[in-house]
This record gives C-alpha cells, structure tokens and sequence, in this order.
C-alpha cells in the first residue's frame, strides 16, 4: 500500500492512496464511502503504468472500472513509467494493470481526522497537522 509521500508539516495534505491490488483499492473505496461519506464525485483516479503498456492503455481502464465497480473511471493523470531494461521487472506481462491511484480533492480534515482514528486502533502517535 502507498499513501502520500507529501511532508508530514504540509497542511495541505490530504487522502491519497495507490496499490495494485484490486481488493485493497476496494476496501479503500469502502472505507471512504462509508466511514468519511466521500461522495465518488471527490475522488479523483490516476494510473501509474509502465510506457511499454500504452497501447494497452483501453483494456487497463476496463480492468479497473470492472474490478472497482466504477462505470464512469476517468483518469486525471496517466503516468507512463520509463522501461528500463537493466531493471528485471517480474509484474510486465498480460497480468499487468499498472498501479491506481485514488486522491480525495479538498481532504486535509479528512486526513487529520484519519490520522486520530489511526492512533485510537494503534496506540501509536503519528503527527498531525
């Protein structure tokens, strides 16, 4: 799982999550929904995807739209990542559907008030902005 790499003293940083994992996303999206009533028209989507895919770019949309139950996805961003080949990567193949990215416009509150419903599971203290 990865979230925003912003700095912690940002006080514009807000909820930000990417994975390549169908089922994490969807939790993600649950939990938005249903914990923070993020209306899907807060969410924006972005595909980090390796440039050797671009043609591709159709059948990847379809994938994520089926699999996050999203008929209308339309991507802000697409990043194409620059194959390098003295780099193995072993996630290239027919299986590959990039990573998603899913950014809530407007959610510094959110993501403070995430950040006490974290400390309250884990006993753990994360700054807060």
């Amino acid at each position: 799982a990865e979230g925003s790499k912003e700095h912690i003293t940002t006080r514009s940083q807000g909820i930000d999550f990417g994975n390549t994992d169908p089922s994490m996303l969807r939790f993600f999206l649950d939990w938005l929904r249903t914990c923070l009533h993020v209306k899907d028209g807060d969410m924006r989507f972005s595909l980090y995807i390796h440039e050797n895919h671009k043609e591709r770019l159709d059948e990847v949309t379809k994938y994520w739209q089926k699999q996050l139950n999203l008929p209308n996805l339309d991507f802000v961003y697409v990043y194409y990542k620059k194959h390098n080949v003295r780099i193995k990567c072993i996630n290239l193949g027919i299986d590959y559907f990039g990573t998603l990215r899913i950014r809530v416009a407007k959610s510094s509150h959110l993501q403070r008030k995430t950040m006490v419903i974290v400390y309250g599971i884990t006993g753990e203290h994360w700054r807060i902005v």
